[in-house]
């Protein structure tokens, strides 16, 4: 199923970070330290990027983009880096489409500067001391 032709103008991309909790791994590779929030524990493991598409008043979800990093491996930028990676791959691969929802604690302007350069519709929640211009 190609995930193009399932999306709409107004599908909503929704960007989300994670990670993958790997407590009893020793021997994977450039495991990093990470919060793993259903236990309140930090553990090994690794970051996500996510995103998925939906649309209001569905339930169906389509899986668009996923991709694993660990913050110590040599290659490592930033997370703002690996953020803009997903956005610019999503936003190539479906020629502009859709609306991205970015939770807060991503209202950077790190995110802001290319989504408003692209002309990318976008909602990001602002984090409690932001300040919308």
């Amino acid at each position: 199923m190609k995930v193009k032709a399932h999306i709409l103008p107004d599908t909503l991309l929704i960007l989300d970070l994670s990670d993958i909790s790997k407590p009893c791994a020793e021997k994977m590779g450039y495991l990093a330290r990470v919060w793993n929030g259903s236990s309140d524990t930090i553990n090994n493991g690794y970051r996500l990027v996510e995103v998925i598409g939906t649309e209001l008043n569905r339930e169906e979800i389509i899986p668009i983009y996923s991709s694993a990093y660990s913050q110590v491996h040599p290659s490592f930028k930033s997370e703002n880096y690996e953020i803009l990676i997903a956005i610019v791959q999503v936003q190539s691969g479906l020629n502009r489409k859709g609306i991205w929802v970015i939770d807060r604690g991503d209202d950077r302007n790190t995110l802001f500067d290319p989504l408003l350069a692209s002309h990318s519709r976008f909602v990001i929640r602002l984090d409690g001391d932001s300040h919308l211009v």
